[in-house]
Parts: C-alpha cells; sequence; structure tokens
C-alpha cells in the first residue's frame, strides 16, 4: 500500500512539470504530501528505536572505556587510603614505644623477622648487646606486653611472644589486690591460659590482666598482657578456668621497645 502511494505521488509531482494546467497539479500535490506527509512521521517512527540502537552500539565502546577508567580510579583510591591508614597505624605504634612511661631504662627496635608457628612463638629484633640489650629483658609494644629476650647478640636479639607454649608469665587479674595466676601461652592467634586462679576470686569477662610483680617474678610489674575473655568456675573446680586475649597485636609487630630490666634487676 505504501508503496502504491508513494508511486502515485510521484507520478503526480512529474505530471506538475509537464502540464499547462498547474493549479490542478498543485491541488493534487497537495492532496499527496497530505497523504504521504503521515506515512512519512510513522516510518520515522517506526525506524527511530533502530536509529536509537544504532547509536547506543556506536557509543557502547566509549561508555566501556568510561566505565574501566572508574573503576580503575576507584581501586587506585581505595589502595591508596588503606596505605594511609596503615601508615597511621605504625606512626602510632612508635609514638607508644617512644612515650611508653616508667622510670625503666629502654631500647626502641624494629622487628625484622619472626618464626610463627605452633612450635616456636618468636619475633627477631634489631637491637642487641650493643645497644645494651640482653637475655631476660621484658620486651613490649606500646604499654603491652610482647615477650621477654632469650637470645642476643651484637646487633640483635630473639624474643619469645607470650603466645609461646614455653611461656609463663605471673599475672594478676583486676586492679590491685586482686587474684593472682599464671599466664601460659597456647599457639599463635590463641588466647592466653590462666591457671592457679583461687576459686574464691572474683573474676569476670573483660577483666585488665597485667604482670604480678611478685618477689622473683621474671617481667616487672604492672605491665599490660591482656583482658579476661572467658571464665568458669565449677562446683567441683580447685581454681577458676581462664582465657585471656593478649592487648599486644603480636601477629603485625613492627616496632617494640626492650626494658632493660631483669629478673635479677
Amino acid at each position: 500500500m505504501l508503496l502504491l502511494v508513494l508511486l502515485a505521488a510521484a507520478t503526480v509531482i512529474t505530471l506538475g512539470y509537464k502540464d499547462p494546467t498547474k493549479k490542478v497539479v498543485d491541488a493534487l500535490k497537495r492532496g499527496a504530501n497530505d497523504v504521504v506527509a503521515p506515512l512519512d512521521s510513522g516510518v520515522s517512527s517506526a525506524l527511530r528505536p533502530v536509529g536509537n540502537f544504532i547509536e547506543g552500539v556506536i557509543h557502547y565502546g566509549s561508555l566501556q572505556s568510561q566505565n574501566a577508567q572508574l573503576l580503575a580510579e576507584n581501586t587506585r583510591l581505595r589502595t591508596a587510603a588503606l596505605q594511609a591508614q596503615d601508615q597511621a597505624r605504625q606512626v602510632a605504634q612508635l609514638k607508644r614505644q617512644l612515650g611508653l612511661g616508667g622510670t625503666i631504662p629502654r631500647v626502641a627496635a624494629d622487628v625484622v623477622g619472626a618464626s610463627t608457628s605452633n612450635f616456636a612463638q618468636t619475633v627477631r629484633i634489631d637491637r642487641g648487646l650493643s645497644s645494651g640489650v640482653a637475655v631476660g629483658m621484658t620486651v613490649v609494644s606500646g604499654d603491652a606486653l610482647v615477650g621477654q629476650v632469650v637470645q642476643a647478640w651484637r646487633s640483635g636479639a630473639s624474643v619469645l611472644l607470650i603466645t609461646d607454649p614455653s611461656s609463663n608469665v605471673g599475672v594478676r587479674l583486676g586492679q590491685a589486690g586482686g587474684a593472682y595466676g599464671v599466664a601460659v601461652g597456647q599457639g599463635a592467634g590463641e588466647p592466653l591460659a590462666v591457671t592457679m586462679v583461687s576459686p574464691n576470686a572474683k573474676v569476670s569477662r573483660g577483666q585488665p590482666v597485667d604482670t604480678s610483680g611478685l618477689p622473683n617474678a621474671a617481667f616487672p610489674p604492672d605491665v599490660l598482657v591482656g583482658t579476661v575473655r572467658s571464665a568458669r568456675l565449677s562446683p567441683t573446680s580447685s581454681q577458676w578456668s581462664v582465657t585471656v586475649d593478649p592487648v599486644a597485636d603480636l601477629g603485625r609487630l613492627q616496632y617494640v621497645t626492650v626494658l632493660e630490666w631483669s629478673p635479677q634487676g
């Protein structure tokens, strides 16, 4: 139908140039235009989605490229933010080392290596005999206990972490006058197990745990060890069963402080 109308219109227009009766032809041309115009509009409307689709295909590659650039920029910003957070954490940790209170002389050191299997929980530091570090000295991170120097040489030392199964720390649960016990390491990522806590003691979750400072103790008094994770006392038990989470982040040590204190000090 559309083809016939178009042919008719073309014929009328052609006759308009040959027929001297121009007025008649003009009238016919206007009629033909009235018929063709709506059809032309309909064809354009029908073809518009096709055009939009083609245009979308043309611009798809450009949009993909822009999206890839945005994703790359987002990744870069997230990486920069994480690096900034890590640097801020390192600075804060170093400030804690330098700002440690008390009158005990101390030596700041970097952690340069680690052995953190379930059988050996130790780290190596870059300060040793030449810096005044000796076997038996206490090592802290900020104000929290890390462990004890077990080997020392001219330029470095090895520190046994409190999570090592061979580590034993005399502790006090709660404030001065609280219950006493012994914190034993249970391996990497595990809480300390505190034994020998009197069944008459008051123990609760979240309670602070410090070094005991009792006579002949291996560590100086009042160094923060951790907080009570769990405490259980059965009716037939002769002591509390207590676990303690270390405060020091032993898995991410970078800076530590050696306290120039020994059990004989």
